[in-house]
């Protein structure tokens, strides 16, 4: 989720480190992915990494290497259904497959192609790392091997942000909850301060009553 909060010198809405943080994994991520295609390819690549969200919604994280054209073309499409083309054979199989249908064509790209690479863990997908490459790079069997054992590790760090994600979010919600069982324990106190004065009034004689008030 995106925080934001208020600068209180300015008034200007300002973006807190969580989402600073969560943007920074996903281009670490995206640029360690672009460093190691460009090993195994032996020559330029570029990539994006796209996160499966609600149901099997893919949602653009980061790209590296890419240009801005291309990317802001990705980002265009909006949510992509993995279930659908040119994601489906990668849903299907848990292997990485070729398309031409991903990116933007035309004389100032070159023909270009991609390598959808699932992001899984033990068969649960966690998204699709996408490697750019000109049309003409043959990929052999070892090469793509090494493409998918490098996308289950990236799926394995995911997966480990997620759940350090769920147990602060989860030690936040002990602790509201703590706050909100002392405020409560402290309205109950005194209420019960209260019903005790009151109690006490009522044994104290009529006399004394006026008495008090009669002095002040």
């Amino acid at each position: 989720d995106v925080i934001v909060g208020i600068d209180e010198q300015t008034g200007a809405r300002c973006v807190i480190a969580g989402e600073v943080e969560e943007a920074a994994f996903w281009d670490d991520l995206a640029e360690l992915g672009k460093v190691y295609a460009e090993q195994v390819v032996a020559g330029a690549a570029s990539c994006s990494v796209f996160e499966r969200g609600e149901a099997w919604q893919l949602r653009v994280r980061a790209s590296a290497g890419l240009d801005k054209t291309s990317h802001e073309a990705l980002l265009a499409r909006g949510e992509l259904d993995m279930r659908r083309a040119p994601f489906r054979p990668a849903w299907l199989t848990l292997r990485a497959n070729t398309t031409r249908d991903l990116l933007p064509s035309g004389p100032s790209f070159g023909e270009r192609k991609t390598l959808l690479v699932p992001l899984q863990v033990e068969g649960e997908l966690l998204g699709v790392w996408a490697v750019h490459t000109l049309a003409e790079v043959e990929l052999g069997q070892d090469q793509l091997e090494s493409f998918e054992t490098l996308g289950r590790q990236m799926a394995a760090s995911i997966l480990r942000r997620r759940e350090r994600a769920a147990l602060r979010n989860q030690g936040g919600r002990e602790r509201l909850r703590d706050r909100l069982e002392t405020i409560i324990g402290g309205l109950r106190m005194l209420r019960g301060e209260q019903r005790w004065a009151l109690e006490l009034l009522e044994q104290l004689p009529v006399r004394a009553l006026i008495c008090c008030r009669a002095r002040r």
